[in-house]
C-alpha cells in the first residue's frame, strides 16, 4: 500500500480509471473458470441458470459447497455475456481471492483493507457500532494524489478515516458519473 506521488503521475498517461467490480458469492472458476486463456478450472459440471436459490454464505457450510456439484458448477459465456464482455474489454483479475470463506462483510473489508477484524456480517447500518482504524488502499491513492470513489461496498463505513470522507457515494451516481466522464481515478 505504499503509493507514492511520483508513481501516481508516471501511471497517469497510461490508465484514466480503474474500475473495481465485485460479484460476491462467486467464485473465479463459477463465472470464468471457461474464459479463453484464464487460469480457471474449466471443468465443472454447468451452473443452474437461473440458480434454484440463495446458498447458505457461512463458513460452517463450505465441506457441502465444495463437495456438492451445485456450488462446484459454472456459467459458460452464453450465460452470463455482459461479464464475458466486460473482462474481454477491460482486465480480468484471475489471482485474487479472499481470505475469508464467509460473509460478505469481511471480505468486503478484505478487500480494501487486507485485513477483517469483523468475521460476522453484523445488522446493516449506515452507523456501525464498531469503526477500525486500519490502513487502506483508498487512504493511499488520496496520499498519493489519486481519487476515489465507493459506490455501493458499506465495508466502508467500518474504517474510521474512510467513513466520514466525500468519496463514499450511492449506487445511482456511479452510472451518472460514468455516462459524463467524471469517474474518479478508482472506484
Amino acid at each position: 500500500m505504499k503509493a507514492t506521488a511520483s508513481v501516481a503521475s508516471s501511471l497517469s498517461p497510461l490508465v484514466d480509471h480503474v474500475v473495481i467490480i465485485i460479484k460476491e458469492n462467486h467464485t473465479y472458476d463459477n463465472y470464468f473458470g471457461t474464459f479463453p486463456h484464464s487460469e480457471g478450472d474449466n471443468q465443472l459440471g454447468t451452473a443452474q441458470n437461473p440458480p434454484s436459490g440463495d446458498p447458505n454464505h457461512r463458513h460452517e457450510t463450505w465441506i457441502k459447497r465444495d463437495t456438492e456439484r451445485r456450488y462446484r458448477a459454472q456459467y459458460r459465456e452464453a450465460d452470463i455475456p455482459c461479464y464475458f464482455a466486460l473482462a474481454r474489454q477491460y482486465t480480468l483479475w484471475d489471482h485474487f481471492f479472499s481470505e475469508v470463506a464467509g460473509p460478505s462483510t469481511p471480505s468486503h473489508l478484505m478487500l480494501i483493507t487486507a485485513d477483517s477484524p469483523v468475521i460476522n456480517n453484523p445488522p446493516f447500518s449506515s452507523t456501525p457500532k464498531n469503526l477500525y482504524d486500519l490502513k487502506s488502499f483508498p487512504l493511499a491513492l488520496q496520499k498519493a494524489g489519486l481519487t476515489w470513489g465507493n459506490y455501493g461496498g458499506y465495508a466502508f463505513h467500518y474504517i474510521r478515516e474512510l467513513a466520514a470522507l466525500p468519496g463514499n457515494h450511492t449506487r445511482d451516481l456511479f452510472a451518472h458519473q460514468a455516462a459524463a466522464g467524471q469517474l474518479p481515478s478508482v472506484s
